[in-house]
């Protein structure tokens, strides 16, 4: 049992670690579960032949350890590669750290594991699987819903405490006993340690202000001004920015004619909220999804965040925002600031279904604004087919469409009854409206954000018939993750381009019979490495057709 809850506890941190080295990316899982299951078939081979009873015992506590030193390895990614400052990782320029801070931890789990079950007679293995598979349960639900709420360090403490204790009490071992002792007086004090000894070494600059492990992300935040705050060990932002994000979101509010009920995502971390708030609305509703980071920035950022989220207007919601979005019917403006789709969790607010949805719940005459991570400089090869396939997702739902051209694309769509008009003298007119100070926004910013030949162009460039990004097929996932992978391994942008437009159901197709060849050769000849290769061939299919409506849920 210990075993069990010592191998599932290593093994959720460390994806969990993958997952914020690489900044929330799901290529993390495959990466970790590979590595994983190669150390733990090579361990329990090395395990079958050389293991020994007092070898396999301290394992447990051995595999946490090692987990332990792999966070540690991941936390440190980013400046073992020379990564920049707030850039996540690419998986090809690490991989020798991944099996480095994976694999020894797999080793040791798939060591101890043969040898114990060869300690419970010749038909153990059944009963090992039961016991391990019990602790498992018990590691995991503990984890799940405590240790993780504590951070990464504090649960490795924690979990490595009480396989420690529960060691100690089994053999009576006084090492044992002491180990479990030092790792609960280490758990508190871990955490922050653990986020200090990343922040030195990542070249951030500032100092270190606070830091929280949610249930979402790692978030580290700098002393300003300017404040910045790292989710993931990705730049959300920097505040404040009155150059670049105030500005923007002055000229967003304008884009409605007068909008009264505002759903704003990704408006809150950047500041854009305290631009928006000036303007006339009866309600702005701003969605962080993550409770900690939104009930965080107010007291980081100051006075002026902590006006805007308490005025009258003001909504703000930590929840789900597709859940968020579906609260109300009569939305006039829906802006969505949140980002690229470099994840599948981040896609959600990029596919056709999720605009079906913000279509249905807006006014006829509601206008839909969607930041796009893609610059009109940069229109070729993968770059330009990410805004093709977005601006064509948005067209598909919104008769209406143009676009504003700028080191980021906005995308401004409507039904035929919506008022988009990128015309400076338009948008100058409905500023007036809103008595805005024009301290805060002059007008003669509007012909400077908003260049309508450059907007014009950049319109007519974009290919209006791409495909579409669905949940099935979430095509701007490959683009965006792409072109950050390729960052490392340039020979990438084919294979990115081709997986692009492929239908994956031939090639599912063609792992399933591989799959079943392989079973079926291991059943006859009974051999371990045919069903383990088989196994992991399985795993992977399985996480490849995994259903990503459970992802967005």
């Amino acid at each position: 049992m210990l075993l069990g809850f010592a191998t599932v506890i290593a093994q959720a941190l460390l994806v969990r670690e993958a997952m914020a080295a690489m900044g929330g990316s799901e290529i993390s899982w495959g990466v970790v579960m590979a590595l994983w299951l190669a150390g733990m078939a090579t361990g329990a081979r090395c395990g079958a032949r050389f293991g020994s009873h007092d070898l396999a015992a301290s394992l447990p506590m051995v595999v946490l350890l090692l987990a332990g030193m792999g966070v540690i390895a991941l936390r440190i990614a980013p400046a073992a590669i020379g990564a920049a400052p707030g850039e996540a990782i690419a998986t090809g320029s690490a991989l020798w750290l991944w099996a480095l801070a994976i694999v020894p931890a797999a080793l040791a789990g798939g060591i101890a594991f043969p040898v114990l079950a060869g300690e419970l007679g010749s038909t153990g293995g059944g009963r090992a699987y039961g016991f391990e598979a019990l602790g498992a349960l018990t590691g995991g639900a503990l984890l799940s819903f405590g240790l993780v709420y504590l951070g990464a360090a504090t649960a490795a403490c924690c979990g490595l405490g009480i396989v420690a204790a529960g060691a100690a009490w089994q053999r009576r071992s006084v090492a044992a006993a002491a180990l479990a002792v030092a790792a609960f007086t280490l758990a508190v004090p871990a955490g922050g340690a653990l986020a200090r000894a990343e922040w030195s070494s990542s070249g951030r600059p500032g100092t270190l202000r606070s830091w929280l492990e949610t249930r979402y992300q790692q978030i580290t935040i700098s002393d300003g001004p300017p404040t910045s705050v790292y989710g993931d060990g990705r730049l959300l932002a920097s505040y404040p920015d009155p150059w670049a994000v105030l500005p923007r979101a002055h000229l967003v509010m304008l884009l409605h004619p007068a909008p009264r009920n505002v759903f704003a995502l990704g408006c809150v971390v950047d500041g854009s909220v305290e631009a928006m708030v000036v303007h006339p609305v009866d309600r702005l509703t701003v969605v962080e999804e993550d409770p900690e980071l939104l009930r965080a920035l107010p007291g980081i950022y100051g006075p002026g965040m902590e006006a805007a989220l308490h005025d009258p207007p003001v909504q703000a919601v930590a929840a789900d925002p597709l859940r968020a979005l579906a609260a109300r019917d009569d939305w006039d403006l829906v802006v969505l600031l949140d980002g690229d789709p470099l994840t599948l969790r981040h896609n959600r607010t990029r596919t056709l279904e999720f605009l079906r949805s913000c279509s249905a719940h807006m006014r006829p005459d509601g206008v839909l604004v969607m930041r796009v991570g893609v610059s009109d400089t940069y229109l070729g090869g993968v770059g330009g087919r990410l805004l093709s396939v977005l601006a064509s997702t948005v067209h598909e739902v919104f008769e209406q469409l143009s676009v504003i051209a700028g080191e980021d694309t906005l995308l401004v769509a409507g039904g035929p009854q919506a008022e988009v008009t990128l015309e400076p003298e338009d948008l100058v007119r409905r500023l007036a409206a809103t008595a805005t100070d024009p301290a805060e926004f002059p007008p003669e910013m509007i012909p400077l954000l908003v260049d309508r030949d450059r907007s014009k162009d950049l319109l007519s460039r974009l290919l209006l018939d791409s495909e579409v990004n669905t949940i099935r097929h979430p095509r701007a996932v490959l683009l965006a993750g792409g072109l950050h992978e390729t960052r490392a391994l340039p020979g990438l942008l084919p294979l990115v381009a081709t997986l692009e437009g492929m239908d994956a159901r031939p090639l599912a197709a063609a792992l399933g019979v591989v799959i079943a060849i392989l079973f079926a050769a291991a059943a006859a000849g009974r051999r371990a490495a045919g069903v383990t290769a088989a196994a992991a061939l399985l795993e992977a299919v399985s996480a490849w057709l995994a259903t990503p409506e459970r992802l967005t849920a």
